[in-house]
């Protein structure tokens, strides 16, 4: 998904025709899906006592 995220962002600002929807959605899933992995690894280095 972090691919798919680079790609659109390189895309839109190369001047591919893309609806502004379609680059917001795809960029807002990348982001929350980068931010969930960096919280999951984050939550990885705590042991519960």
């Amino acid at each position: 998904m972090a691919l798919a995220t680079v790609v659109v962002a390189y895309g839109a600002q190369a001047g591919f025709v893309l609806s502004e929807d379609t680059v917001v959605t795809v960029l807002g899933v990348g982001v929350a899906l980068i931010l969930g992995i960096a919280h999951e690894d984050a939550g990885r280095g705590r042991r519960s006592a």
